[in-house]
């Protein structure tokens, strides 16, 4: 086991290798986080175009994951949060 100064000084070697909070690493955070609230709201924007989501009924309908789209019903309104 790892005593509390191996533990800090790994932290600290590897904060240093990131570049934590060099404007570099700040700048590559926040291309992944708009990326990520992007691909959120288009798939978001997907679920609601294409209406709800039902446990198939006929066995011939279901999907790898078990479930199918219902697409003869209109979709719910999208509320953004």
């Amino acid at each position: 086991m790892l005593s509390q100064e191996d533990m800090a000084a790994l932290t600290a070697a590897e904060e240093k290798r990131l570049g934590l909070n060099s404007p570099e690493f700040i700048r590559r955070h926040n291309e992944i986080m708009e990326t990520a609230d992007r691909i959120r709201r288009e798939n978001k924007k997907r679920l609601c175009q294409t209406g709800t989501l039902t446990k198939a009924s006929n066995p011939t309908t279901l999907s790898k994951n078990g479930v199918c789209r219902q697409y003869n019903t209109p979709a719910a309104p999208c509320k953004e949060r």
